[in-house]
């Protein structure tokens, strides 16, 4: 109980980091000196985290909500991430990280099928 406790933790801290990386990357997109340094904030916090299922994919998923809510029309007609190559950047960014937290999350441990009736080393004689 005190494990998943801490997981639900860490997940939250991840998730605020990936919202609060999130919003300064829309807030400083336009300049492609901010964009290179939120590229390479986010990809050194991908990396420094460990590959578990509570640390990588909340912080992404937290910056790819914030992102994403960025691409939606506001209620001027206009958008946060305008449809430059700094706001496609921004996107390929975006889903570069999304593809690079799910592909790095540890596989499940494989359990060996029980078959009733036998022994779990196999000597059915």
């Amino acid at each position: 109980m005190l494990r998943v406790a801490a997981g639900l933790g860490l997940a939250s801290a991840c998730a605020l980091l990936g919202l609060v990386v999130g919003l300064a990357a829309v807030a400083l997109y336009q300049s492609w000196a901010f964009l290179l340094l939120a590229a390479v904030s986010c990809v050194a916090v991908v990396v420094a985290l460990p590959r578990a299922w509570w640390s990588r994919l909340p912080f992404v998923a937290g910056f790819a909500v914030l992102v994403l809510r960025g691409t939606l029309p506001r209620a001027e007609g206009d958008y946060l991430v305008a449809a430059t190559s700094h706001g496609y950047a921004l996107l390929a960014l975006t889903l570069l990280l999304v593809v690079a937290a799910f592909v790095t999350l540890p596989r499940p441990a494989r359990r060996p099928a029980r078959r009733a009736g036998r022994d779990p080393g196999g000597s059915d004689s």
